[in-house]
């Protein structure tokens, strides 16, 4: 009998490791704005900032959580510890 019960355990196990897997796998529709999609091929400085700050203040807003001259006064202040430096380590 405990062969009986040991193999109902093993095709409970097997069928939730199987159900586990299907729900990794299962594709997930996400509805994000075109702005973001592109931050990852244009990059966000360069590009996408300069964007939004001419053609949708609102997103930028939304985006940044701040106003434009709020940033740059951040910018300003970061700039020079965040600037790349030549370095004898390359």
């Amino acid at each position: 009998m405990t062969t009986m019960s040991s193999c109902c355990v093993h095709s409970v196990l097997w069928s939730a490791a199987v159900l586990l897997e299907t729900r990794r796998k299962r594709k997930h529709s996400v509805w994000i704005k075109q702005y973001l999609r592109d931050r990852a091929k244009y990059g966000v400085f360069n590009t996408l900032l300069p964007e939004l700050a001419t053609h949708d203040f609102q997103r930028w807003l939304h985006y940044l959580r701040t106003d434009l001259d709020t940033f740059q006064e951040l910018l300003l202040r970061i700039e020079p510890k965040i600037v790349r430096k030549k370095t004898n380590y390359r």
